[in-house]
């Protein structure tokens, strides 16, 4: 691509061979053009790395940075925020995906509020099943609230980081990183990046859809 990106999707993979076509599929089929997505290859050991080579052949708009390391979720959200050239930028787990207009509503949301976080709801997808349920998040009042009011509910509620769209500069300029090598990482940084924002937005519109029926590393927990 010749002209940056406005938003950079980020997303840590780690032997997720089977999901790629689907969480890939879902940025690169966004109506939203102008995107890139970060794919950070967490020393994978299954035929993850090649499969986004392949995608990354027949679109210019999918980056890959290949770790030799594994350094889990936390390390490559780092290392793709520091490579991402959007001025924002999400997060996508590789065995998730978006819906196709989540770019597309979430810039105009932000671009017509003046916003430097924009809250989105999600789906509990379960493929197996072929069930799908919408999850509401903060409450459907909460689109109506602004300032330290919505910032209120945050507090209260847990909201996972990957259910908004973030203004890369709350993160970074805020040196609100990701703690590496644990797993549930986004524990750790995720209120305070909410928080951060000056002017924070919600929606009502379900974007991403939580994979929830399997048994990937991103579902894991340790002490």
């Amino acid at each position: 691509m010749t002209d940056a990106p406005l938003v950079s999707v980020i997303m840590p993979v780690y032997n997720a061979e089977e999901y790629l076509k689907e969480s890939v599929g879902s940025v690169l089929g966004q109506t939203y053009p102008g995107i890139e997505l970060i794919c950070f290859n967490d020393a994978s050991t299954d035929g993850s790395l090649s499969l986004l080579r392949t995608f990354a052949e027949s679109d210019s708009r999918v980056r890959i940075i290949d770790s030799a390391v594994n350094v889990r979720q936390g390390g490559g959200r780092n290392r793709a925020l520091m490579e991402a050239r959007g001025r924002f930028v999400m997060f996508l787990d590789a065995d998730d995906a978006l819906t196709p207009d989540a770019v597309r509503i979430c810039v105009e949301t932000a671009s017509g509020n003046r916003a430097d976080m924009v809250v989105f709801d999600y789906m509990r997808n379960s493929p197996s099943a072929g069930r799908r349920e919408p999850v509401c998040q903060l409450g459907e009042d909460a689109a109506a609230l602004r300032g330290d009011a919505l910032r209120r509910r945050l507090i209260g509620r847990t909201t996972p980081v990957w259910s908004a769209m973030y203004d890369k500069s709350l993160i970074t300029d805020n040196n609100l990183f990701f703690p590496e090598n644990v797993f549930y990482e986004d524990n750790a940084v995720a209120l305070a990046i909410q928080l951060s924002a000056s002017n924070p937005v919600k929606i009502n519109a379900p974007l991403y859809l939580y994979r929830f029926d399997n048994a990937s590393v991103t579902r894991s927990v340790n002490n």
